[in-house]
């Protein structure tokens, strides 16, 4: 839930070729010949109907599904899935339609049939196509008068309408709609509101047209928007006035006005593939309903109200722009950048042009110009001390010479370094001043640099820094550091062969590749200790780099692809610990700001006729020169906090779990952190904060997973001496397991990922010094992590983390990872494979040593495996020379089916503890385990089946020693107890969660209760 948006997902395994939303709700997806549906409970049920087809189209109506192949039609009722009958046709299908007792049927040779519910054709007519050519795609709309309106979308780029009489055999001529696509182009997607008033149409030019349909009183269709922002080929486009959706192969599903022409919302599904199909519905009052497919088989719903679309309209597209004309003097505008101008919120707008002179044009559009004393100008960057009323610039030419340029008023001063002062050889190509002070950065298309400092009308060199071994540099960022902070990092240059190189104050600097091999587009600071470096691709790296005895080194962390192309800059936004990115990108003659690693658009520009090269960035400002004669400066509106909420679906959530090592005292620790951790299947790691208000977003950790994020912990471990270090630990369905120290978001360790989750490999050079962050160790690659746990344990002294994680192929990994040792020692991890009948592990609960019963061996853990076959596996773990040693002590069955959660419930009762359990079988179990000589004893389960659903959460209570709470897929939680004559478990209290499809639950020690799925919801519980 976020600003009235909500959002499920299903999965189906595989690309879904149509979509279409039913009478009661359900939605209706093609995958293959697969005919697949997913009801309110999310739980998709599936028909084959066509064998060596596809299923191209898909309508409902009148409780029947008609599903269209090539050459076959097919009706399926809607409820049950069963196949009434079917029938061939002549021609490859385009469209259908369904009424209740009526099929109408459009085929790509232009001929329209009406079908009976037995698949007996009533009457056909071909339309006209000699205009269009074949009728590449259609819609088929009908008045309740029973009058038929057929729209063809053909080559060219021409769309026409037909209307047709029910019963006729003959056609009217076509009503050929003004032109509004490319004439190269094929109109690939046509859609026709229900009112039958307007259509929209998708063609190979990757534009959307808005058109008037007229009607049947002579008005004559009319053109109404051209729809411009996909980057690559439509797929699909559907129409529910005002509003128009789309979806396409650049991985994006998009929301139009149709009044206004803008764009409402856009949706990045670069990580499930390309958009095939989409479904505009009006779910309720005042709120549009969107379903799309994509390329990897998952279909995504969101319904979004009115006030959220208002308010996005706004936020997201809203931007303030100024265009700065030349007057013919200046010849070719070579450099435009934004500085700071009078009060926070003005600007001025800097030019270097092609007489030699750089102009200042202020808020109130004064114009400030230097002599015509420079040539070649190729570089500029604007700055103003803190305080001071006197603007600066720093300029560049083609040969190496450096510029300072002063204005006091309408005074100007300037000065020049020669190549032979400056320590530069080759066009400077890069700039950045500090912004409160009087310090740049320039740079050298060799990779040379020097850091300059600027005051008094003079501009003299502090450092100078040699080439290396970087190819043609393409960007540099000033990243504080000068003369007072000689070990602090100055700046980060990133070069066209994609070197990244930080530089320090006193000369020192250090080198990392960025693992792609394009050219770097965006460098800067992303937090305290790391740089962030985007190449034009938009493939983003952390770098970590580390002074140590014997030099500086750089550390590659993980990174990730965003999917867009043509970066040409970015800025900073915040700092510690929640840095976000501002990214900006190209696509189709238009400008768009990314945030990142959200992924969420922040504004949409369109221009033409821009230099890359020109682009700059200040905070919410960008700049860019078009022709090479006008500078166009947008100042772009951001929300006032774009980490409102979840993104996605939550696939998981956790609360903070408290850890101690055996034997540490509990007296003076601080309290526990109040945090959750969750991930949804838009793979961002989440921190929130729960207040009065209820959760909000406190931080978003990096990197993002490549796949949904499946399950997730967060504790704070309590270490002997009372310090805390609060671990948040995700797992995902690439195999992936990460861990993140907080709250400063550090990456501690991440595992390798399965082969359909793999990034680059890091790359530290040979000979570096120890860094900060230990190197992960050489942790077992998994398939896909679907639970994971922390254990507090110790070795010889050594306080380690172990991560406990299982995954789909029946094993589960123990990965140690060191708490406050520098150097690290050594660890080894440890993997287990369960027994054969076990089946995949679905579930794992964690039980530390502090928590464990007498009966087990001092310093281990246990870890509670389910399986899918409704086994679980007791597993006893501990460290010992840095090595994890592992026992399976036995087995039990307490479910007939998949267990999809436990939970550990100490027990008072001398050597026992109880394991929590729930089920796909809807029920939950309570089964007290003894322990002796290293076995395990449980003893028979006592289950209820109380749910009409699976069960997917249980947790114990904080306070009663034998209740738990339970939570199902039908949106019940309960409190449970074992019932009164022990034989059995009652229910105590329950309620119905507004949540849809829960997924996770947590109680905290207030009694508060939080519920993770489709949004999240506190309950106060009695």
């Amino acid at each position: 839930e976020r600003r009235g948006v909500t959002m499920r997902s299903l999965d189906f395994s595989g690309p879904c070729t149509a979509a279409a939303v039913g009478d009661d709700g359900a939605v209706f997806t093609g995958r293959g010949g697969w005919l697949r549906k997913a009801g309110n409970e999310g739980v998709p049920t599936s028909v084959s109907v066509f064998q060596g087809d596809l299923a191209h189209s898909i309508a409902c109506g009148g409780g029947l599904v008609c599903v269209c192949g090539t050459y076959k039609v097919t009706l399926v009722d809607a409820r049950t899935l069963a196949v009434q009958v079917a029938w061939a046709v002549a021609a490859p299908v385009v469209k259908s339609a369904v009424l209740p007792g009526r099929v109408f049927v459009l085929c790509v040779d232009g001929c329209v049939s009406e079908y009976d519910t037995a698949g007996r054709r009533v009457w056909g007519v071909r339309v006209p196509t000699s205009r269009c050519g074949l009728a590449i795609a259609g819609d088929i709309k009908v008045s309740p008068s029973g009058a038929v309106d057929v729209y063809l979308g053909g080559m060219g780029g021409v769309v026409a309408r037909v209307d047709l009489t029910v019963g006729s055999d003959t056609a009217p001529p076509a009503v050929i709609f003004p032109t509004a696509h490319a004439a190269t182009g094929h109109v690939r997607c046509v859609s026709a509101d229900p009112t039958q008033l307007y259509v929209a149409t998708a063609c190979d030019d990757r534009t959307v047209a808005v058109y008037a349909a007229g009607d049947r009183s002579g008005a004559p269709a009319a053109h109404l928007h051209t729809l411009r922002g996909h980057g690559a080929r439509i797929w699909s486009v559907a129409m529910a006035f005002p509003h128009v959706l789309s979806g396409g192969e650049d991985a994006t599903a998009r929301l139009w006005c149709a009044k206004t022409g803008a764009a409402l919302r856009v949706w990045n599904a670069a990580r499930l593939g390309a958009v095939w199909s989409v479904s505009l519905h009006v779910a309720r009052a005042g709120a549009v309903g969107v379903w799309y497919g994509t390329a990897s088989g998952t279909a995504k719903h969101h319904s979004v109200s009115d006030s959220a679309l208002s308010s996005d309209t706004h936020t997201r597209g809203s931007h303030r722009s100024t265009e700065v004309n030349s007057d013919g003097g200046y010849g070719s505008l070579r450099a435009a950048r934004v500085g700071p101008g009078e009060g926070d919120a003005a600007y001025d707008v800097w030019t270097a042009g092609q007489d030699g002179r750089v102009r200042c044009t202020t808020a109130v559009g004064e114009v400030r110009a230097t002599p015509p004393a420079f040539r070649n100008l190729t570089e500029l960057a604007p700055f103003r001390p803190a305080g001071a009323t006197t603007r600066h610039a720093v300029a560049g030419d083609g040969a190496g010479g450096v510029h300072y340029i002063s204005f006091s008023g309408a005074e100007c001063t300037h000065c020049t370094l020669a190549r032979d002062e400056s320590g530069l050889q080759a066009k400077v190509v890069a700039l950045s001043a500090a912004a409160g002070g009087a310090t740049a950065l320039v740079a050298d298309a060799t990779g040379r640099a020097a850091v300059l400092k600027c005051a008094d009308g003079r501009a003299e060199v502090v450092v100078q820094y040699p080439r290396d071994d970087t190819v043609g540099l393409a960007t540099a960022a000033w990243c504080g550091g000068g003369g007072d902070a000689a070990a602090a990092p100055a700046a980060v240059l990133g070069s066209k062969n994609g070197m990244v190189r930080v530089l320090y104050a006193d000369g020192a600097a250090c080198a990392a590749a960025h693992g792609w091999g394009r050219a770097v587009a965006f460098v800067g600071r992303y937090d305290s200790t790391r740089f962030i470096a985007v190449d034009e691709g938009g493939a983003v790296v952390l770098y970590t780099p580390v002074r140590g005895a014997e030099g500086v080194e750089m550390f590659r962390e993980d990174a990730y692809k965003t999917g867009f192309g043509d970066v040409a800059g970015g800025w900073i936004l915040g700092g510690d610990p929640t840095p976000r990115v501002l990214l900006w990108h190209f696509a189709d003659n238009t400008a768009c700001a990314t945030l990142l690693p959200t992924g969420e658009e922040a504004a949409r520009i369109p221009c033409a006729g821009v230099s890359r090269r020109t682009v700059a960035v200040r905070g919410p400002v960008v700049s860019w020169v078009a022709a090479g004669k006008a500078v166009h400066v947008h100042t772009v509106a951001l929300p006032t906090d774009v980490a409102e909420g979840l993104r996605c679906d939550a696939e998981c959530l956790a609360g903070v779990e408290r850890l101690r090592f055996r034997g540490a005292a509990t007296t003076g620790e601080s309290p526990v952190t109040p945090i959750y951790f969750a991930g949804g299947d838009d793979g961002a790691p989440t921190v929130l904060r729960r207040g009065a208000a209820g959760l909000a977003v406190a931080q978003r950790l990096f990197p993002p997973f490549a796949t949904a994020i499946k399950c997730c912990r967060v504790v704070d471990v309590v270490v002997p001496g009372g310090a805390v270090h609060t671990l948040a630990v995700a797992g995902g369905g690439g195999g992936r397991v990460s861990v993140w120290s907080l709250p400063s978001g550090a990456l501690l360790f991440t595992s390798p990922a399965a082969e359909g989750d793999r990034r680059p490999p890091k790359k530290v050079k040979k000979g570096a010094a120890a860094a900060v962050v230990p190197p992960p160790p050489a942790a077992p690659t998994l398939q896909r992590v679907l639970a994971v746990g922390v254990a507090a344990l110790t070795d010889g002294g050594c306080c380690t983390a172990v991560i406990a994680a299982a995954s789909t192929d029946a094993t589960v990994s123990f990965t140690p990872v060191p708490l406050g040792a520098d150097p690290a020692p050594p660890m080894t991890p440890a993997t287990v494979v369960m027994p054969d009948t076990f089946g995949a592990c679905l579930s794992l609960a964690v039980l530390n040593p502090c928590d464990a019963p007498p009966g087990v061996d001092p310093g281990a853990a246990l870890a509670a495996v389910g399986g899918c076959n409704g086994f679980v596996c007791i597993v006893q773990f501990a460290v010992h020379g840095g090595r994890v040693v592992h026992e399976v002590l036995g087995t039990f069955r307490p479910h007939l089916s998949g267990v999809n959660c436990l939970a550990w419930q100490p027990s008072s009762g001398g050597s026992t503890a109880v394991v929590l359990s729930g089920g796909d079988d809807q029920a939950v179990a309570r089964t007290v385990v003894a322990f002796e000589d290293g076995r395990c004893l449980p003893e028979a389960p006592k289950s209820a089946r109380l749910f009409s659903a699976a069960v997917r959460a249980v947790v114990a209570s904080p306070h009663a020693p034998h209740v738990f709470y339970a939570v199902s897929s039908d949106q019940r939680l309960l409190e449970c107890a074992p019932s009164g004559d022990g034989a059995g478990i009652s229910v105590r209290d329950g309620f119905v969660a507004s949540v849809g499809r829960p997924t996770s639950l947590h109680v905290a020690a207030d009694g508060v209760a939080v519920v993770a799925g489709q949004g999240l919801e506190v309950v106060q519980l009695d």
